[in-house]
């Protein structure tokens, strides 16, 4: 029963001491509490000291209200035990803001378990070497592990060699203070080994101590738009019907060899093919036996040079043809090569027409210091196209500047 009640309890808990005193405590306690309220209760009959708790009481307007209870044994002089004192203290507003906490931090937890996006923790430190510190399941789902499993995986490991140098470089900006966040490209490798194409987007966290600067990282699975990107890409660069390069990647590479060129003292040739007779093929039997031709024609050229050179479809029954590191007398065997390569297969098909096709090759070559353009080479070959094939096709002719410069 409740002996004395003061002016604090009486504002705590709404009721007056005439109304508390000669009450039992009980009626402070909500129902849910009636087990633990008997317990204390026990212990104080027992003896035993109680620890301070926190838990819920009822006002007399109804509310509940969160206390903090401190309980002390009272004994008399002979040390007899003749009751409890108890002292409550408010604490609605700090468990609010305790649950409040809990909530939000549930709730981050919870966005960052479901998040549909690779999240990780990385350290930025040195001495760490990019150990994964913390990750989340969408990570470990993106590169076939598990969370523990990842965790505390070197982040070298997960990445393709080609990439080590850049994404470290990248990381490195973040960790110097050169930006808030950073965001790259990069390949990852999955657990089966496949590689995995990453956005990756690094923000700066915290610095919790002087010991560790860490990074929040998202990963987003690109692979699928960078399957898309390389197939655009081949499309653009190469010809539809003969998966031959076109001319822009072949004028790259024609640009590149000039520089090797240049840089090493070696030379080299470009070869200019037009077909002989193909607009008969494709207006006598239509354009499906011209590309019938045209395809099979592409692979007797491609088959009759060396895996280091380029050959492209740049017109419609026009080839072109970069040999490295060749002098006049190669470029001119090649040449024959690829005449006598069309013809022993005009051979092999008989009285066919369709598949009867010679061409007339030009041959440009170029040197180390004679500071021609590609476009300039290319222009060469062709001039020395015609000339074969003014002079009676199925032949090659070598383009000749003097000559040129004489006209």
């Amino acid at each position: 029963m409740i002996e004395s009640w003061n002016r604090a309890a009486q504002h705590l808990f709404g009721y007056t001491a005439a109304e508390a005193v000669g009450e039992p405590g009980s009626m402070l306690v909500p129902p849910e509490r009636r087990r633990e309220h008997d317990e204390i209760l026990g212990q104080i009959r027992r003896g035993e000291p109680v620890e301070p708790l926190e838990t819920v009481r009822i006002t007399k307007a109804g509310r509940r209200m969160d206390v903090g209870r401190r309980m002390s044994l009272l004994r008399n002089a002979d040390g007899e035990l003749i009751g409890a004192s108890s002292i409550s203290r408010d604490i609605t507003q700090r468990v609010r803001m305790e649950r409040a906490l809990r909530a939000a931090e549930h709730r981050f937890h919870t966005a960052f378990d479901r998040a549909p996006i690779g999240i990780c923790l990385l350290p930025l430190d040195a001495a760490d070497a990019a150990a994964l510190l913390e990750v989340y399941p969408a990570m470990a789902e993106l590169l076939g592990h598990t969370v523990d499993g990842l965790t505390g995986t070197q982040l070298s490991a997960l990445t393709a060699p080609e990439d080590h140098a850049r994404i470290r470089a990248k990381l490195g900006e973040l960790a110097g203070g050169q930006g808030g966040q950073v965001e790259f490209e990069g390949r990852l490798i999955h657990h089966d080994g496949h590689v995995v194409w990453a956005q990756i987007r690094g923000a700066l966290l915290s610095e919790a101590d002087e010991q560790q600067t860490v990074a929040i990282t998202h990963v987003i699975d690109i692979s699928d738009r960078k399957r898309s990107e390389d197939q655009l890409q081949h499309l653009a660069d190469h010809d539809a019907l003969t998966g031959l390069v076109n001319r822009r990647p072949f004028t790259e590479e024609l640009a590149g060899a000039l520089r090797l060129g240049k840089r090493h003292g070696e030379a080299g040739a470009v070869l200019f093919l037009d077909l002989d007779g193909f607009k008969f093929v494709n207006d006598t039997f239509g354009h499906a036996a011209g590309d019938e031709l045209i395809v099979r024609v592409a692979g007797l050229l491609s088959g009759a040079i060396r895996k280091a050179d380029t050959i492209a479809r740049i017109g419609g029954d026009e080839f072109a043809i970069l040999l490295t590191r060749c002098d006049r007398v190669a470029a001119i065997l090649v040449a024959e090569k690829l005449l006598s390569t069309l013809r022993h297969d005009n051979q092999s098909n008989g009285d066919d027409p369709r598949m009867h096709v010679s061409s007339s090759v030009g041959i440009a070559l170029f040197a180390a210091d004679d500071g021609l353009t590609p476009d300039e080479l290319v222009v060469r070959a062709d001039i020395a196209m015609y000339e074969a094939k003014n002079s009676g096709n199925d032949r090659c002719s070598l383009y000749d500047c003097k000559v040129r410069r004489r006209a």
